[in-house]
């Protein structure tokens, strides 16, 4: 069985650090009683940041970019700008 720490990691990284995502989903209030101490959760934020920008250069790199817009985290634009597209985001969404 998962820690607290754990499993709020878990729905930390599910959610890729996003209180909308998790609100929109009905998972904010258990991941708030879980109390994550703010400097750990900048120490998530950043393992994402980290991981999204190794992944512009992966296929499906419009992720990195919804990623750093949703956060409104500049600090990468010139990568991100600079990143040659990977797949499209239109191949991730299904059409009815």
């Amino acid at each position: 069985m998962p820690s607290d720490l754990e499993a709020a990691r878990n729905l930390y990284f599910t959610y890729d650090g996003s209180s909308f995502h998790m609100s929109r989903d009905g998972v904010d209030r258990e991941y708030r009683q879980f109390r994550v101490p703010a400097e750990v959760e900048s120490g998530w934020l950043r393992e994402l940041t980290e991981h999204y920008v190794a992944a512009l250069d992966e296929p499906g790199n419009w992720k990195s970019v919804y990623f750093f817009n949703h956060h409104g985290d500049l600090r990468h634009f010139d990568q991100v700008v600079a990143a040659t597209p990977r797949g499209s985001l239109l191949g991730a969404v299904r059409v009815p």
